[in-house]
């Protein structure tokens, strides 16, 4: 969700003058070639990211052997890495005038990483094409935005932004189903799954290089205008007494904590459910009894499977303390 006024005049009404002269008709809605293709590329980006995304923990966990302390640094990692460049692509978009370059530098950057998953076969390796693959994802998402801005019509700015969303998640929709798909006819077959992964990547980054035109953003007639020095946003209470800005706050913040506390509650019944000699889950335990690994043995982190635990300590099998930590029974 994005909070903007990307309107050319200060969010003023006065902003669209001509909408507002009831003798000029007012201007139908037509879809850029620009968005649509810009669309098509994120689609087939999404494909390619989800379909590796939505199996990564049986992949490194069931597949490699990895624990599940691994998989929960390698999704820290998944879910901030492109944080940290946001800002900065998106003042290099802004510098340069040319976000489409940019953005190819993102999508390219995400593809490469597509490559290092057919050879990665440890957590280091995993960590750092995680790495690269979040951190193009943080690269491109700025200036393509800034491409569609330029290529909407401003009175249906919303419009077009909505149907590339809509396009960019049907990818996102349609990445895990395939992931599944080629997983039922191949048992195993990541190796299968990471080709075709990396076979859609490429069909967008191709379609960004070869169909989406190098448009420019920013002032091309001129200078930008003197503006009176002081600082561009200054806080105030009063602000929120704009019209719905109060409710959309409140909604916001009842919507993720819902996701905070629904993701708890998740994590809480994961480790409550210990297993027994037999093989069969129990009820939840205490807290001594959680902390002393109930039925499975000495402290450890339960996998989902019965019997299964992650052992924190040394390995004589494996050299290194941090590969003590990643080791399974």
């Amino acid at each position: 969700m994005y909070i903007s006024v990307s309107d050319r005049n200060g969010g003023k009404k006065d902003a669209l003058p001509a909408a507002n002269d009831s003798t000029v008709p007012p201007r139908a809605f037509r879809l850029s070639p620009v968005i649509l293709w810009l669309g098509v590329v994120s689609m087939f980006t999404d494909v390619s990211s989800e379909s590796v995304s939505a199996v990564l923990p049986l992949y490194i966990t069931g597949f490699l052997g990895l624990s599940a302390i691994a998989f929960g640094i390698l999704d820290g990692i998944n879910q901030g890495a492109s944080a940290i460049v946001r800002i900065a692509a998106g003042w290099a978009a802004d510098r340069s005038g040319h976000p489409k370059r940019i953005a190819l530098a993102g999508y390219g950057l995400s593809m490469v990483a597509r490559i290092g998953f057919l050879f990665a076969g440890g957590f280091w390796a995993l960590t750092a094409i995680v790495t690269g693959d979040r951190i193009g994802k943080g690269i491109r998402t700025a200036p393509r935005d800034a491409l569609i801005t330029v290529s909407a019509q401003p009175e249906y700015l919303a419009r077009h932004f909505g149907v590339h969303r809509m396009l960019d998640n049907i990818g996102a929709a349609s990445g895990p189903l395939l992931a599944f798909f080629i997983l039922m006819l191949i048992p195993n077959g990541y190796g299968t799954l990471f080709v075709v992964s990396l076979a859609f990547a490429v069909i967008g980054v191709a379609a960004l290089a070869l169909l989406v035109p190098n448009l420019k953003t920013g002032n091309p007639a001129g200078p930008a205008p003197e503006r009176r020095p002081g600082p561009v946003f200054v806080f105030r209470w009063s602000l929120l007494r704009e019209p719905g800005l109060g409710r959309l706050l409140v909604a916001s913040g009842l919507l993720c904590g819902a996701v905070v506390s629904a993701a708890l509650r998740g994590h809480q019944r994961r480790v409550s459910r210990p297993c027994d000699p037999a093989g069969q889950a129990g009820g939840p335990l205490g807290k001594s009894e959680s902390l002393r690994g109930g039925a499975c043995g000495p402290p450890a982190l339960l996998s989902p499977r019965c019997g299964a635990a992650w052992r924190i300590g040394p390995d004589p099998g494996l050299p290194g303390p941090t590969r003590s930590l990643l080791r399974r029974d």
